[in-house]
């Protein structure tokens, strides 16, 4: 539950009854004066109903209630007395259960307490329709799974990547590309459709995911190839981003399947990078620093060579980028596409008329940073100085070149977490834990020994372990970025190397 400062005043009922106005409210994991939301009942109660004049009613986050004082996830009668109507229980919803009514039976949950959470959930329900529309496996539609990914589904949801893109820089006005050229589609990001499509995609964190979970999905650098090949240009994917002068022909099985021209080089590269899929917390940063993993050090080798660079990056919000903004002619905030890559596309190139099908619409909804610490960045604030301030977008009218921004200065700080190595199961920020096999332990010890020592001040960090469990060895690493920017400050990282 955001909390509303003192001075902008909400007015009472302002939740109201009518059922075109808010029906549930989620308490979230956050405390408020050292209170959990979920068993706040100042805030649950007196605020949301007596206050606010809530008609609907309270749901909690998932296990929220576990984490109120004197509450396990399977026993929070203090939740549901503070106002919590209903709990949301995944694994543990019997005992929950169980325990509640056990609570109930015994008083310390009254009667009318219990008859008062039911009679708002019942309420909200009424207000729905539920009990007149049937079940849903009897109402139109029902069970007919040709309908999703239909066609015109997709288009819409295609419509919606093209609305969403935000164009932050195009210098030269390089966009739109035609498509009778031959373009090096490179990045990460490129071909990997668990990367555009992010968190709480098929599971929690979508990191596992892969091209099989997405059937029928088009990634970015697909839907590039099939407007290049459509305008009688070559499109070659090349994660690393290396290529060769010579063009070769690749002709795939099946009588079917044209044969495919690559290499050569490119007229222009685009690189896809971007945020690995988190959800949630685990998303969380020390600063609002993009950490890169080699495409910095990619788009600047290919500027180097002086081959066009528009970068593509994938995020799930503004980050500092301003190095990589530097390092490339035309830079498009993507955010999260999901399932349909070539709305992309759709924006970047002309079609074969020459004519400019599409132009970008998309505007900033949240500021977007000058430095990695340059938060909060709100408008209104006194000293209000983004990047990119809130609105922000260009069109393809716009004749408006960025040139070399200033990168922010090198921070002094070092990390704050030198003690902490894992939370949630995760390693804990800034660290990172890799795995290697023995061979490659050997190998990666070798190259370390052939290379200059990370400059940094860190003490090397050892962690011991028995006889009878794997060895681990944690300490600091290089530096990712092969051309470290000033901006970006020294990166301490962990590699655990199993003996």
């Amino acid at each position: 539950m955001a909390a509303t400062k003192a001075t902008t005043p909400i007015p009472k009922n302002s939740f109201a009854t009518s059922s075109r106005r808010v029906q549930t409210v989620m308490a979230s994991y956050n405390s408020w004066r050292g209170a959990k939301s979920h068993g706040n009942e100042s805030l649950l109660n007196d605020v949301l109903i007596g206050r606010f004049g809530l008609e609907g009613f309270v749901v909690g986050d998932w296990n929220g209630h576990g984490q109120v004082a004197g509450c396990t996830p399977t026993s929070c009668a203090a939740a549901f007395n503070a106002g919590l109507d209903m709990f949301m229980a995944p694994e543990t919803w019997r005992p929950l259960y169980e325990n509640t009514l056990a609570q109930v039976r015994s008083g310390e949950i009254p009667m009318a307490r219990l008859d008062e959470a039911v009679s708002r959930i019942l309420r909200v329900k009424v207000r729905a329709g539920l009990f007149e529309v049937g079940r849903p496996s009897s109402r139109p539609y029902a069970g007919q799974w040709n309908l999703l990914g239909s066609p015109e589904h997709r288009a819409v949801a295609r419509q919606a990547v093209r609305e969403s893109l935000v164009l932050l820089k195009n210098d030269g006005n390089i966009l739109p590309l035609n498509a009778n050229i031959n373009v090096l589609v490179a990045g990460d990001g490129a071909d990997n459709l668990g990367k555009q499509t992010g968190g709480w995609t098929i599971s929690w964190q979508g990191s596992d995911n892969s091209r099989a979970d997405f059937p029928n999905a088009q990634s970015i650098y697909e839907g590039i190839r099939e407007r290049v090949q459509a305008g009688g240009g070559r499109a070659t994917l090349s994660v690393d981003g290396s290529f060769t002068q010579r063009v070769s022909e690749f002709c795939p099985d099946g009588p079917t399947m044209p044969c495919q021209a690559s290499g050569g080089r490119p007229d222009v590269a685009i690189v896809v990078f971007g945020e690995d899929p988190y959800a949630e917390f685990q998303g969380d940063r020390d600063t609002l620093d993009y950490t890169p993993t080699g495409d910095l050090a990619l788009m600047q080798r290919l500027r180097a060579q002086g081959i066009p660079v528009v970068a593509v990056f994938l995020s799930g919000r503004p980050m500092y980028v301003t190095p990589e903004l530097n390092a490339s002619n035309a830079f498009v905030a993507a955010w999260l596409p999901g399932s349909e890559g070539g709305g992309i596309s759709d924006l970047l190139f002309r079609p074969a008329s020459g004519a400019t099908a599409y132009d970008f619409h998309g505007t900033l909804s949240y500021s977007w940073p000058r430095a990695p610490d340059q938060t909060p960045l709100n408008v209104g604030d006194a000293n209000y100085d983004p990047l990119f301030a809130y609105g922000y977008g260009l069109t393809y009218r716009d004749r408006r070149n960025l040139g070399t921004l200033q990168e922010a200065a090198a921070s002094t700080s070092t990390t704050s977490n030198l003690s902490t190595y894992f939370a949630g199961g995760r390693a804990a920020s800034p660290w990172a834990v890799s795995l290697v096999r023995q061979a490659a332990r050997r190998r990666r010890l070798a190259q370390q020994r052939r290379t200059p020592r990370y400059q940094g001040s860190a003490s090397r960090v050892s962690i011991t372990c028995s006889r009878k469990t794997p060895c681990w060895r944690a300490g600091p690493a290089v530096n990712a970025r092969a051309s470290p920017s000033p901006a970006r400050r020294s990166i301490f990282r962990a590699r655990a190397m199993a003996i």
